[in-house]
């Protein structure tokens, strides 16, 4: 009886622990998904401002600081 109970308790202590390092999987690759989309992002939107540069801009590579 001791022993099924002991069981029991170490089962019940093994599930918390798989849905505490399940939650803590989910939540750093939703964190890390959201990082590269910035990115993503972030180079979508470089890429447009380098597009709309003129043509002597990009020819001279024109350094101005935007």
């Amino acid at each position: 009886m001791l022993q099924q109970k002991f069981n029991k308790a170490l089962l019940t202590k093994l599930d918390e622990q798989q849905q505490y390092i399940d939650n803590s999987i989910k939540k750093r690759d939703e964190h890390l998904l959201n990082q590269i989309k910035n990115m993503q992002q972030a180079r979508i939107e470089n890429n447009a401002s380098v597009e709309s540069k003129g043509f002597f801009a990009k020819l001279f590579k024109m350094k101005r600081g935007d």
